[in-house]
């Protein structure tokens, strides 16, 4: 079996560079020779991709995000196993603006309107994701993407959750997915047994760190992260950011609220309030 490097070939596409690398494999820019075409390929490692459900997981990430069309989704062109290399890959939507996580540790604090439009985006995707029964479970700065002209795009839907609807599927090797600064308490205790105000929360998380350059909670340890989570609210953010206006506020105290029955009940519902929140400040 032969690994990707730069300048060489994939298939019908070139090798340009590393985009990115984790636990689970790699993302690599590709590009077709003599046309102006360019995709990313996120490759599975070959240990996880000799495990059947690791495999079994990283293909139907492909196929259910094959079947939604968002545009605040990266979109999903292919999946499947390179005869020549051996390898497990899905070709997608290259975004050439980065990550959130890229440019909060580059800017550390965005602009209150940007900030709010990223949520809104991400809400708008979530409320369809919601209507299909779907959870996306990690939702985090490393996650969202940004294509040409700044729009905001949510990307991994491998842990995605489903209440048995086609296309989506959930893992139940494991009571807990996700990534623990950006979970809701919640999600902590039972990654099967949430519903989309988990997300919710998760979003809120990083409306905060947007805005306040920071996450409301920190924690060396996930037992630390759990208490604080469930402890109490979250942070004013207006102790951090004192220009953000009182109804930004009251959304990001809403969407973090440790009791899911006092947070933003629908992604719909979080899209009107932003909405609502910035013509009062326009």
């Amino acid at each position: 079996m032969t690994s990707l490097r730069p300048g060489g070939s994939f298939g019908d596409y070139k090798v340009v560079r590393l985009l990115g690398k984790g636990s689970t494999g790699s993302v690599w820019l590709l590009e077709i020779p003599g046309r102006d075409r360019r995709c990313a390929a996120k490759i599975l490692s070959r240990d996880l991709a000799r495990d059947h459900a690791h495999r079994s997981m990283f293909m139907r990430e492909a196929v259910s995000a094959m079947e939604i069309r968002h545009p605040n989704l990266v979109r999903v062109y292919d999946v499947g196993e390179d005869p020549e290399t051996e390898l497990c890959y899905i070709l997608m939507e290259y975004a050439s603006g980065g990550t959130l996580a890229d440019k909060l540790k580059k800017e550390k604090r965005l602009p209150v309107q940007q900030a709010a439009s990223v949520v809104r985006s991400i809400a708008s995707l979530l409320d369809e994701l919601s209507s299909r029964g779907m959870v996306h479970r990690d939702i985090k700065p490393g996650n969202i993407l940004f294509a040409d002209g700044g729009v905001a795009k949510l990307s991994d839907l491998g842990i995605v959750r489903s209440n048995g609807q086609s296309g989506a599927f959930c893992r139940s090797d494991a009571r807990m997915m996700g990534t623990p600064a950006y979970m809701a308490p919640e999600q902590m205790l039972d990654s099967e047994a949430v519903d989309i105000r988990a997300d919710i929360y998760s979003l809120g998380v990083v409306f905060f760190e947007m805005l306040a350059g920071r996450r409301p909670f920190s924690g060396s340890d996930m037992i630390r992260l759990v208490a604080r989570s469930v402890a109490g609210e979250v942070p004013d953010i207006r102790d951090f950011r004192p220009d953000v206006s009182e109804s930004i506020a009251n959304i990001v105290r809403m969407m973090c609220a440790p009791n899911a029955e006092e947070r933003v009940r629908s992604p719909h519902s979080l899209v009107s309030l932003i909405d609502w929140a910035l013509k009062e400040v326009e």
